[in-house]
């Protein structure tokens, strides 16, 4: 058995084990599509080594145990999104002991994110498409792509603070050379920046406290 689709079968929980003796699941092709999981435990997916692809988006996923994606280490694509695993993000805890060294794509839409820390995929190093659409993101700390080399970038937002913690932004998504056509980006505080996009803003304009800028 290569694939395996699991999708819109109200499945509640999953443990350790509930894969034995698929071992040679591949393109593993294995999607848990819109169930309704709250939580993945320890080893959820240790028995699935060969697991390229994977799907967990539309569940009500809130955090998961900090070894439950440890063996996925041929694992290609990860689609997390539609779920309420924001916190997990901000914190880095869904991170700080994953490694999946030739994940290229990660889906991460719609998951109530708000702020993405510096260098938040770090452990997923060769990380090229990058979904982040339909999250209402506040902040961008400096670095928080580091160090990837992304192809695709999707990310949406119009709730942005743009001050001197965002000065970077515009100056690095240049250089890194990826389309504007995914990439949507507004501020909604200070008021006088409020519905204007990133990139129409000098970063000299992007400033902090009493230096931030004000109506004319």
């Amino acid at each position: 058995l290569k694939s395996l689709n699991l999708s819109r079968n109200h499945i509640r929980t999953i443990s350790d084990e509930w894969l034995f003796g698929l071992t040679g699941l591949q393109q593993l092709w294995l999607s848990l599509h819109r169930n309704q999981l709250q939580f993945l435990p320890s080893g959820a997916f240790r028995l699935l080594s060969r697991l390229e692809y994977l799907s967990l988006s539309g569940n009500s996923i809130e955090s998961f145990h900090k070894t439950a994606m440890t063996g996925l280490d041929q694992l290609n694509e990860l689609d997390l999104s539609s779920n309420s695993l924001a916190v997990c993000l901000e914190d880095n805890a869904m991170l700080y002991n994953t490694s999946m060294p030739y994940l290229k794509s990660l889906g991460f839409r719609n998951n109530q994110l708000r702020v993405i820390p510096s260098r938040a995929f770090e452990r997923f190093p060769a990380l090229e498409h990058l979904d982040l659409a339909d999250n209402p993101i506040t902040t961008i700390h400096p670095g928080a792509f580091n160090p990837l080399q992304l192809r695709e970038l999707h990310l949406d937002t119009s709730a942005l603070l743009c001050d001197c913690h965002l000065a970077w932004f515009s100056s690095w998504f240049v250089s890194s050379k990826l389309s504007r056509r995914t990439v949507h980006t507004r501020c909604a505080h200070p008021i006088p920046l409020s519905g204007i996009d990133v990139f129409a803003i000098d970063a000299n304009n992007l400033t902090c406290g009493r230096n931030q800028p004000s109506l004319p």
